[in-house]
């Protein structure tokens, strides 16, 4: 999304879910924004389609996407839940951004 930031086109599905903030679309991807409230504030839920149906799996592109939306200084995790709670997630990324200021117990690479 980096690359044609300027494109990005943010606008609402209809109906959107409660949590629904912004639908973004570019060149290469589709981007759900979504807010949900936990015990830790508020996080920012980013749902990433490959426009192509091809699976997201370069990291460089998800973090691109997160930066792009969320701010450069955010940071996000990806979640690898036990059996019992795996969603249906065929053809898509899912990456949890932190509330502002959250700080992961570790730093990468350390």
């Amino acid at each position: 999304m980096r690359d044609v930031s300027k494109e990005v086109i943010p606008k609402l599905s209809t109906p959107p879910p409660d949590t629904l903030i912004a639908y973004w679309i570019s060149r290469h991807f589709t981007v759900q924004e979504h807010r949900k409230h936990c015990r830790w504030g508020t996080i920012t839920l980013l749902f990433i389609t490959k426009n192509d149906q091809t699976p997201v799996t370069r990291w460089a592109d998800v973090q691109n996407i997160k930066t792009d939306i969320c701010g450069p200084d955010s940071v996000a995790i990806e979640v690898y839940p036990s059996e019992e709670e795996m969603p249906e997630m065929a053809g898509y990324k899912q990456i949890f951004v932190l509330p502002e200021g959250f700080e992961l117990p570790f730093k990468l690479g350390q």
